[in-house]
């Protein structure tokens, strides 16, 4: 494996799980506004802010735990390898 590889791929599916993320919500907005009535629709993309704020957040922590542990082995791979300036 590279240098780099597992920080990309980390990255990579963070993209997917993301994109994937923002896919439901805009999936679940539009079927909102085609079956509710301005006021209960206004309700309803609120929870679905709150929803999906939190599924984001969860993975951002995730994959930023993730990032932290890759970036560490890399440093660790790194060490003593270079003469400090």
């Amino acid at each position: 494996m590279g240098k780099f590889d597992e920080i990309r791929r980390i990255m990579k599916d963070f993209k997917g799980d993301v994109d994937g993320l923002a896919n439901r919500k805009i999936e679940e907005i539009e079927t909102a506004k085609a079956r509710l009535n301005p006021t209960a629709l206004k309700e309803e993309l609120a929870s679905l802010d709150a929803e999906y704020g939190k599924h984001f957040e969860f993975t951002r922590n995730m994959y930023r735990e993730k990032l932290a542990a890759a970036v560490a082995d890399r440093r660790r791979g790194n060490a003593n390898k270079y003469i400090k300036g």
